[in-house]
């Protein structure tokens, strides 16, 4: 997967490089502020496929082409994917 570039993207990218060569980002990381965060895994499925997008998925070809939610391990997806699949129409 390759990072679109320009805009946040672009701020992403450097942050993220920045990372490895970072004395001071050794330890705990804080993310910068442009970068959402959620608590629950419901949460976390709204913020990439929002229900009201959701539901109109069938109908635009680019929808899921657009989105990803990326696992260290993929036993982790099957509850995500449940999760998705009940709201589709």
């Amino acid at each position: 997967m390759r990072l679109q570039g320009g805009g946040i993207n672009a701020q992403f990218a450097e942050w993220l490089s920045g990372l490895s060569r970072d004395p001071a980002m050794a330890g705990p990381v804080t993310l910068p502020p442009y970068i959402p965060r959620v608590s629950t895994t419901a949460q976390l499925c709204e913020a990439v496929f929002p229900c009201a997008q959701l539901a109109n998925a069938s109908r635009d070809p680019d929808f899921f082409a657009s989105r990803a939610i990326l696992a260290i391990r993929n036993d982790q997806l099957p509850p995500l994917n449940s999760m998705l699949m009940d709201q589709l129409p």
